[in-house]
């Protein structure tokens, strides 16, 4: 992938100068219908985010420990049956 914006700057000093930028974001919605009756909308942001720099050369070994984007989608269901539960909507009878 080719450096964005100011991401130019950063390769043209040989990384010494350290770059930020949002590569992505999605936004996931789920809408809760019960019995046909809209009853609440759940937002989740996710986003990439990369900072490029020579000092964080030591540190690249994280990435491999952070989700990709399927899984940080994939958590976005978690979350959404952990906050509707919390708001009462299952395990009612």
């Amino acid at each position: 992938m080719a450096p964005r914006g100011f991401q130019w700057l950063s390769f043209l000093s040989l990384f010494v100068i350290p770059s930020y930028d949002e590569e992505s974001r999605y936004i996931v919605q789920y809408d809760l219908y019960l019995d046909g009756e809209l009853k609440n909308t759940y937002r989740y942001e996710v986003t990439r985010e990369t900072w490029i720099w020579l000092g964080l050369t030591p540190f690249v070994w994280i990435n491999a420990l952070t989700p990709g984007k399927g899984e940080a989608l994939a958590f976005t269901v978690d979350g959404f049956f952990h906050d509707a539960a919390r708001d009462g909507f299952f395990g009612r009878e």
